[in-house]
């Protein structure tokens, strides 16, 4: 399957967060239970800590992450699944 990213997602995120939506993204399609529609909201968590809410609507899913972190930051990025591809954006570019 093709990844692509917008330039939203390349300017803002940086490539270690990318990668672990990636990977939680393929955790929870490998479980064939997935909604075309992933959810990943970042917020700040004191200086050091990154985190990271994975969700999806149909079925529910949802798992928080805590990340030590240089510079946390607050967004929100999907990854949409359009079967032969996948997009991450961030919410505003949607």
């Amino acid at each position: 399957m093709q990844r692509y990213i917008t330039s939203g997602v390349n300017e803002q995120i940086s490539i270690d967060i990318q990668l672990f939506c990636w990977y939680c993204y393929e955790v929870v399609k490998a479980t064939g239970k997935y909604d075309y529609l992933q959810v990943f909201e970042l917020k700040t968590v004191g200086e050091d800590t990154q985190q990271i809410e994975h969700r999806q609507e149909v079925p529910e899913y949802n798992q928080v992450y805590q990340l030590k972190s240089i510079n946390p930051i607050e967004q929100k990025i999907f990854i949409i699944d359009e079967g032969e591809y996948a997009t991450m954006l961030l919410a505003e570019e949607y």
